[in-house]
């Protein structure tokens, strides 16, 4: 499933591109920010599939692993559900969770962990045991530069000031659409680590 969203993420990137022999467009239309959520998805997905389905641990270890994530995401799927007010999906996840909660208090690796930490893990809000950072320095991407690219993606997944301040002065035409020295810069970086995650999780497979 990871694997499969990588692809899909990388695909969808390819057809964004401006001259992408992928996509027939009336425009070439120059993004980078656009790109930069989607390389950061992809960032995201490798560090998944590296914590998940290739750093070497004991079934203890992986089935905690496991379970953190699943509870995670069934925390978030109830907090969306519950601003739906649905409230049926709720209490089916809620029942959901709860099981999660007790496989890992069941679970060795689990219970060798630091009490305060056990019970921030059981609320279901973090989804891994160890740090991204962490996850990514293990899957051959240095921690420093995954800080950097995580910091500077994130910044344009979200209409804040990062994502739209301070685009005039040398480089008017920065964020409209159009070359410019800054926008093939930024989507040049937002391929190469595309195609990095891409190689590194294909040869992992």
């Amino acid at each position: 499933v990871l694997f499969t969203a990588l692809i899909t993420r990388g695909v969808s990137l390819a057809v964004l591109m401006p001259h992408s022999p992928w996509a027939s467009k009336k425009i070439e239309h120059w993004d980078y920010a656009s790109a930069a959520g989607i390389a950061r998805t992809m960032l995201e997905l490798r560090v998944a599939f590296y914590y998940l389905c290739v750093d070497p641990c004991s079934e203890s270890e992986w089935q905690c692993r496991w379970n953190i994530f699943n509870l995670h995401d069934c925390t978030s799927r109830i907090r969306l559900f519950e601003a739906m007010s649905n409230r049926a999906q709720i209490d089916g996840l809620s029942a959901q969770a709860e099981e999660l909660r007790n496989r890992l208090r069941a679970n060795t690796f689990f219970g060798m962990l630091g009490s305060s930490y056990r019970k921030r893990l059981l609320n279901g809000q973090t989804a891994y045991l160890l740090s991204l950072e962490e996850i990514a320095e293990r899957a051959g991407i240095e921690r420093k530069n995954f800080q950097q690219l995580y910091l500077l993606f994130s910044s344009h997944v979200h209409g804040l000031p990062m994502s739209f301040y301070r685009m005039g002065g040398d480089n008017p035409e920065r964020g409209r659409g159009l070359p410019s020295r800054v926008e093939e810069g930024y989507t040049s970086l937002c391929l190469s680590l595309a195609a990095k995650v891409l190689v590194s999780t294909r040869d992992d497979v």
